[in-house]
């Protein structure tokens, strides 16, 4: 079973586990303080002076495990020698079971809270997943790249094809399908994505003057409207040699993209709205599923599109999911598809979208906001880790610098206290919650979405008992201080 299922069916495991933990760590300490003391009960000898105190110098040594504490001294007037047969330090069971309980928990809930806003950051962007390009198309071609040279009537080349297919068709990634997306080429096939930095000549457009890629665009449209044959044959080899010829493009960092666009548009065109006013009567602009060479035989059923090609008068050409309609079609007659006046969610998912890619829409600049808010998260709780890391430390060496444990405890609450903060206030909470309503996605995509809501709940509660651990701690380093180990002292006299 993947962890991934396990903490989504039983989000409180880490807590549960983390407090089984700190039990067994408690009991731990007091099964080995209880050891200790009735086994030195019978080797424990009288000092030689009613008066005498031997503790000229004190060492603790720690047992990571155990947490037990021993003793190393040495007498003063004498050489060293170990005491550790004659001793050993007593330690006040509640305030070490407190203070080990704390410490672990508090930790645990960092960790907890560290992987819950870790799995939410991938949430978030899986939001934006499957909104361009052609994803099917894109697998399809990397899995058949060792046979693009065969005959697609080749035996060897229709097997490996229905293996492809089938490799296609299982994987989840590609179920999760938003319910508006952009065309297939939009911002795919742009002069401004196209070109590189290092690219040969002028690619990309200047303030002045278009570049190499948009002179294709205009090249190809002009030979596509030419009616004069002559004329026409001319541009066609101008064509040839500046955009679509073997090679012209070899020296660019997006060659592959850029020999695409240019088939692409010297074909049928493509699909963006800077070249575009209304939807083709086929299914070009929108992404095409993937099936089988066989179906013409009868084989094999093909899969039907899942998404058509629409016109908004606000942001131009988009692709729509066919199961976003109105809500209570009837059998009988085909359902229409939302619209932004009849159905209410259908504003907030074209803005969260964002087809003209300028992040207007208050969908796509809460989905940026949150995005940033989570990265904050992920950089204050290791910093908030690492600090309780640093105390521990400083527990397990007896530091008695008191107002620095407390110092560094008040800081870590003060980061954990912070991503409550983002998640709540920042409105990251707020903006999963919406995104769960609006089901902008299929039924595969809005089950992976309402995940993020429950992540973002859990990384708060967890957040939030690590900073009042924290918190805890700050106020008992300063109360207790290094009180929580006392020394033995006997007076008796010398045998």
């Amino acid at each position: 079973m993947e962890v991934g299922k396990v903490v989504s069916d039983y989000p409180w495991i880490f807590v549960v586990a983390a407090a089984v933990a700190g039990v067994i760590f408690g009991l731990c300490i007091s099964f080995c303080r209880w050891y200790r003391r009735r086994s030195a009960s019978t080797r424990v000898q009288p000092l030689q002076r009613e008066d005498e105190r031997p503790w000229e110098c004190v060492e603790f040594c720690y047992s990571l495990l155990a947490a037990c504490r021993l003793c190393s001294c040495s007498r003063a007037g004498q050489g060293a020698e170990s005491l550790l047969d004659k001793a050993v330090l007593r330690l006040p069971l509640t305030k070490v079971t407190i203070v080990v309980v704390l410490v672990v928990g508090t930790l645990a809930c960092d960790i907890t809270s560290l992987v819950y806003t870790t799995w939410l950051n991938t949430r978030l962007i899986e939001m934006r997943q499957n909104m361009e390009g052609d994803p099917e198309k894109v697998v399809m071609d990397e899995c058949m790249r060792d046979f693009e040279g065969l005959s697609p009537e080749d035996a060897l080349y229709l097997d490996n094809h229905k293996k492809c297919i089938d490799q296609l068709v299982g994987m989840e990634e590609l179920e999760r399908l938003p319910r508006i997306r952009l065309t297939v080429d939009e911002r795919l096939c742009e002069p401004s994505n196209l070109c590189g930095v290092l690219d040969p000549g002028q690619c990309a457009d200047s303030a002045d003057k278009p570049g190499a890629v948009s002179e294709c665009y205009e090249l190809i449209d002009m030979t596509k409207a030419e009616r004069e044959n002559t004329a026409r044959a001319k541009l066609l080899d101008q064509v040839e040699q500046r955009c679509t010829g073997k090679g012209v493009w070899a020296h660019h960092e997006r060659k592959v993209k850029l020999e695409y666009c240019m088939w692409k548009h010297n074909t049928v065109g493509v699909c963006m709205n800077s070249m575009r006013t209304n939807c083709p009567r086929d299914e070009i602009c929108c992404p095409s599923v993937q099936n089988a060479e066989t179906i013409a035989a009868g084989t094999v059923t093909p899969r039907p599109n899942q998404y058509v090609c629409q016109k908004s008068p606000v942001v131009g050409l988009y692709c729509q999911h066919r199961s976003f309609t109105l809500p209570g079609g009837n059998a009988s007659a085909p359902t229409p598809l939302c619209t932004d006046v009849s159905c209410p969610s259908f504003g907030w998912c074209r803005d969260f979208t964002d087809i003209p890619g300028l992040c207007l829409g208050e969908a796509c600049m809460n989905y940026q906001r949150s995005l940033e808010l989570i990265l904050g998260s992920m950089i204050a709780l290791p910093l908030a880790i690492l600090i309780d890391v640093i105390n521990v430390g400083l527990l397990l060496a007896v530091d008695r610098r008191s107002k620095l444990k407390s110092s560094l405890h008040a800081t870590g609450s003060a980061l954990k206290l912070l991503v409550y903060l983002f998640c709540i206030a920042g409105g990251v909470q707020d903006f999963v919650g919406l995104a769960v309503e609006r089901r902008c996605w299929n039924e595969q995509g809005n089950a992976r979405i309402a995940q993020a809501e429950m992540h973002v709940k859990l990384s708060t509660s967890t957040a939030v008992g690590g900073a009042v651990g924290s918190l805890c701690l700050s106020v008992l380093s300063v109360r207790w201080s290094n009180r929580l180990v006392s020394l033995p002292y006997a007076r008796g006299r010398a045998q």
